[in-house]
């Protein structure tokens, strides 16, 4: 069968460079004629929409205001009705995204094949909705060499889902239509393909998502989505209102459950489940075992009415047994809330209707907001201690120990680790409490809950494959036992021969520090928690004297134990962590062993951009958003741009960038003396172009100027001397080809842009100012 033509639906809003890299790849990697694209701009400013209205091939339509995503999908469809279009299968597509070969072929071929389907979702890098492969790589190009290359076999190539994410999806257009698009109250964004998914599912349609098909999302280029912002938290509340339900809690089918599941793939069995929900687990299951039939029993009105849609369900246990035979089940999944009002005559209907070896499972809602992510050690009671288990959970970092009736005090108190990070696993009910009463923060649970702890890790990245901090227990737990032989912790230390060296390679070793680092952060020993991006930043800040420390004695090689870094211009220590094996006696040596070792700068990476941020501490989201380069800041609270009571590297060393910050502090300064501090704002652009070394590009970020829309604000006379000053600087600017300038004021829509100040910004206005600084950066590099 000839696969479906699509109506390829995009909403664009900035990003110029990602927009224009999604539709190259569309060209590229779709049979003409199969596909015709439309975009809807939401009143972008970076310049797409004069691209966009000069391509032949694509239907465009320019909005004067930002309607939200929703709305804008909704206006594209429109659109075509009554053209040739209007018969294509819609396919939505964030415009932050680049595809592969197969993934749109796939997604329509199976549609075609497939009458109940109403959406088909894909797989990604960054999507949410468990719609991601736990992939990263350092180039599109070996993300979409890895889509590429993904072959699921035929039995989990789909699999059934209760929402699918809508940064690609592709819906009939028969449903659409008879859904009538996305609820434009959830504009400009969030939770409106909640929405559609559920009107999709009330008419009997199914939600599938395509494990082969593969499109690359770089996530946030122009809608940040910071996961507890407002809007979020708004639609959520929304959603709610309108729907009578949480959807949060019914999307996912229990991994805890799914995994007891005793049945192979090729057997066939029938399966009751009591408090199914939206049916998350019977589409689960459906989807897994092929031969299976699928029953669920739910009593919410709201759920049922959706549910029975798709899944064969009941409202009560008699209306179940009513309709089926003696010993009709071979699996019973029992949801903990259904059991609540559950009557003895109850539970004798449901034995009759499961077979003699009918299997049950327990969906156990006291985990359900468990702080699994805590745990560092599980101490296993020898009576439960599954190695399988500990080894398979050795791949996120989980140490696994077994306690065999030695001293529980001295033996949990002997890790250094917070008793709130390790967990006791015991069903002797004298031992939990015992070790509760000795150390109340420490988890004492019952054996049930190991499922529950494999299912959640389960569905995460594995951190640790090498199974370093396996190793590293063993080592301990030897060392520990040895120590018992010596008189003190300083005579076994001298005994065992340690040898601590302080280096400063930190990038070649940034993996290794990053792990010790968010360690530290999970056993509270630090406040901050660091990604890659913004470990890199720390460690080629200019300003910033990084080393770590390694050890090892004649029992062992540890690797790097400590990590320390000194900012010099602050003159204050942001981060100094050591491993969690080393007790405080330790701790102290390494840290005195560290001290003098921060003379010399850092090292840097000699092939990346360099660049100086210069300004008001409040610039700290450009450092945050900018990525790619070596960034050094130099923010003073407060800032006057032509004198900083601290040091600065401006004309003493050589960057390819230099952002300075124009954004006046002193309105009163002004006022006073006009005409002294416009000569000084001259002299520093002056000293800029002529005495910087290196000859960098010189990017000048100028004030919000109060003659736009927005007015009212609190420093409004700081708004009304930018507006004065900037065509001054734009001036000078012009006249120098070292210098570009950004006016902050393009990027304001409202006052909501604002967070308090002429010179505190939304997330928004910051992402946009980031992508202005990347424009200017690409084009010159």
């Amino acid at each position: 069968m000839q696969n479906s033509k699509v109506l390829i639906v995009i909403v664009s809003y900035n990003a110029k460079r990602y927009m224009q890299e999604c539709i190259e790849s569309l060209r590229i990697k779709l049979l003409p004629g199969s596909y015709k694209i439309i975009v809807v701009d939401n009143a972008s400013t970076d310049g797409i929409t004069q691209w966009l209205s000069l391509q032949d091939d694509i239907l465009f339509i320019k909005n004067e205001i930002n309607i939200g995503f929703g709305p804008a999908c909704n206006q594209a469809v429109r659109a075509t009705v009554g053209t040739e279009y209007e018969s294509y299968d819609i396919f939505l597509l964030n415009n932050d995204t680049v595809i592969t070969s197969n993934a749109i072929p796939i997604m329509t071929e199976y549609m075609a094949h497939h009458e109940d389907v109403g959406a088909i979702g894909a797989m990604s890098n960054y999507a949410g909705n468990r719609q991601e492969y736990p992939v990263s790589f350092e180039s599109t190009e070996e993300y979409i060499a890895f889509g590429e290359s993904l072959n699921a076999p035929a039995e989990d190539a789909f699999l059934e889902k209760v929402r699918l994410n809508g940064f690609a999806m592709l819906i009939r257009r028969k449903v659409w239509n008879e859904v009538g698009g996305f609820d434009e109250d959830f504009a400009p964004g969030y939770y409106e393909d909640d929405a559609i998914s559920m009107e999709i599912l009330k008419r009997g349609y199914s939600l599938i998502l395509s494990r082969n098909s593969f499109i690359y999302h770089v996530g946030s280029a122009s809608f940040v989505k910071t996961g507890t912002n407002k809007l979020s938290l708004d639609h959520h509340e929304l959603f709610i209102k309108k729907y009578k339900f949480d959807i949060l809690n019914y999307v996912y089918p229990c991994g805890a459950a799914m995994s007891q599941i005793p049945f192979k793939r090729t057997d066939s069995f029938k399966v009751l489940h009591l408090g199914c929900g939206l049916g998350a687990e019977l589409k689960a299951i459906r989807s897994l075992f092929p031969y299976s039939e699928v029953y669920g029993i739910e009593k919410n009105p709201t759920l049922f009415s959706i549910a029975k849609a798709t899944e064969s369900v009941y409202t009560s246990i008699e209306e179940a047994k009513s309709a089926t035979s003696h010993g009709f089940f071979d699996l019973l999944i029992v949801d903990s809330n259904f059991l609540e009002n559950i009557s003895d005559a109850d539970k004798e209907s449901i034995a009759q209707m499961c077979s003699d070896n009918a299997v049950e499972i327990s969906i156990l809602h006291e985990y359900d907001d468990f702080p699994f992510d805590d745990i560092a050690l599980i101490l296993w009671d020898k009576n439960v201690y599954s190695p399988k288990i500990a080894d398979n959970l050795g791949n996120w970092g989980i140490m696994s120990s077994v306690y065999d009736n030695d001293n529980l005090r001295k033996r949990i108190e002997s890790y250094n680790i917070p008793t709130k990070n390790i967990m006791l696993i015991s069903d002797d009910p004298m031992l939990r409490t015992a070790a509760f009463i000795m150390f109340p923060a420490l988890k004492c649970e019952l054996p049930p809950i190991v499922p529950y702890i494999s299912a959640h890790f389960g569905r995460l990245p594995v951190s640790d494959p090498a199974h370093r901090k396996a190793a590293e227990l063993e080592i301990f737990e030897k060392r520990y036992n040895l120590e018992k032989e010596f008189s003190s912790h300083d005579a076994f230390i001298a005994d065992s021969e340690l040898e601590i060296t302080v280096n400063r390679d930190c990038l070649s070793r940034s993996a290794d520090i990053l792990r010790l680092i968010n360690e530290a952060y999970k056993y509270g020993k630090t406040e901050n928690k660091y990604d890659s991006a913004h470990l890199t930043r720390l460690l080629t800040n200019d300003w910033n004297n990084c080393v770590y420390i390694s050890a090892k004695d004649k029992y062992a090689d540890y690797g790097i134990v400590g990590f320390s870094c000194y900012n010099r211009r602050a003159m204050n220590q942001i981060c100094s962590v050591t491993s969690w094996f080393m007790n405080e006696a330790d701790t102290i040596r390494l840290l005195e062993t560290s001290k003098g070792s921060c003379e010399n700068e850092n090292e840097a990476a000699s092939n990346s951009i360099r660049i100086l941020i210069k300004g008001n501490a409040n610039l700290h989201p450009i450092e945050d958003y900018l990525i790619g380069g070596n960034i050094t800041t130099e923010y003073d609270i407060p800032f006057d741009y032509y004198s900083s009571p601290l040091p600065s590297m401006l004309y003493t060393k050589p960057f390819h960038i230099i952002i300075f910050s124009l954004l006046q502090e002193d309105y009163s300064a002004w006022e006073t003396n006009s005409e002294k501090k416009l000569s000084e704002l001259f002299q520093t652009l002056d000293k800029l172009t002529l005495n910087t070394p290196g000859k960098p590009m010189i990017i000048l970020l100028l004030g919000y100027e109060s003659d736009s829309e927005v007015s009212g604000l609190p420093d409004g006379k700081l708004a009304q001397l930018h507006s004065e000053i900037n065509p001054i600087i734009r001036d000078y600017a012009g006249d120098n080809i070292k210098i570009r300038t950004i006016n902050i004021t393009e990027f304001i829509q409202s006052r909501s842009d604002f967070d308090g100040s002429v010179n505190v910004f939304s997330t928004r206005v910051y992402s946009d100012l980031v992508e202005k600084i990347c424009a200017y950066i690409n084009a010159e590099f």
